[in-house]
């Protein structure tokens, strides 16, 4: 009987403990950056009057260059900024990563820019025309051996001025994250539009200690998980549209995903709750009639 009694003690007095396995942050306030690395792979949309209006890249590149970036023209500054794109940038482990625009507008587009090997991409729509540019490699590294990275910085801008109007604007919604293994701890994205004379928005980041900034024209949102992402399936996806007139700079006005590595302070892992109280109280009971009963 004390060996019963004993034992039932020790459960109720050593609670299980867990943690919330893999998980991503967004836009969260319990999530505090140490640092940010360098960029290890960006997926962009510009309006821009030359080429490489979609692009994805090893690093940070912007250029569309052989062998380290893949790309499309989706037309002059005047068409991209009549259309509203669904996108969505796909990871799938152990095969690469997908970065799909949709323009259901008038004659439906699917554009898709496709880095790794061994898949065959769904493309939605069977109407639709389905523009394909795929790549083994980027910069002479395949999907498999990517770097790790743990972040996905997104950014909005419209920074451009030009006349005559209409003005410049970047718009981002319905924002989403999915993923079969990672689940979400705190925060959402948010919708966004701006425009060259919208304040800076970072949405709350905070990097060693000090609010982050941002500068007119300019909106960032971060997704931060504590393993990396290159382990996981999961897609991003939402709406993006540009307005944009005349010539100029064409990254004025676009919209980048980038995939960082970044050193974080994430909240601790509490316990799983149990109704410990209770049975403490029937222990209790059962030692307090085993007293009166000894008595």
């Amino acid at each position: 009987m004390k060996l019963g009694l004993l034992t039932l003690g020790l459960v109720v007095l050593a609670p299980a403990m867990s943690s919330w396995g893999a998980g991503v942050w967004i836009d969260s306030s319990q999530v505090t950056l140490s640092s940010t690395g360098a960029t290890v792979i960006n997926a962009r949309l510009r309006a821009s009057a030359g080429g490489a209006d979609q692009l994805m890249a090893d690093g940070a590149g912007s250029t569309a260059t052989t062998g380290t970036t893949l790309s499309h023209n989706l037309g002059n500054v005047n068409a991209i900024s009549q259309r509203t794109y669904a996108f969505t940038l796909e990871h799938r482990v152990g095969q690469g990563m997908l970065f799909r625009l949709v323009d259901s507008q008038t004659t439906p587009q699917t554009w898709l820019l496709a880095y790794g090997s061994g898949f065959v991409p769904a493309l939605p729509g069977a109407t639709a025309t389905t523009n394909v540019a795929s790549q083994a490699t980027l910069g002479g590294v395949t999907a498999g051996n990517l770097a790790g990275f743990n972040s996905l910085r997104l950014e909005v801008q419209a920074s451009q001025v030009d006349v005559p109007a209409p003005a410049e604007q970047a718009s981002l919604s319905g924002l989403y994250f999915s993923s079969p293994t990672l689940s979400l701890q705190d925060g959402a994205f948010d919708a966004v539009t701006v425009t060259p004379s919208t304040a800076g928005q970072t949405f709350g980041e905070v990097v060693g200690g000090v609010p982050a900034t941002a500068a007119n024209g300019f909106a960032f949102q971060r997704l931060v998980a504590d393993e990396s992402l290159t382990g996981h399936d999961w897609t991003l996806g939402g709406t993006v549209s540009l307005q944009r007139s005349g010539g100029g700079d064409g990254e004025g006005v676009r919209f980048v995903i980038q995939g960082q590595q970044v050193a974080a302070v994430f909240p601790p892992a509490g316990p799983i709750p149990e109704p410990a109280s209770a049975l403490l109280l029937a222990l209790a009971g059962v030692m307090a009639g085993r007293r009166r009963r000894q008595g």
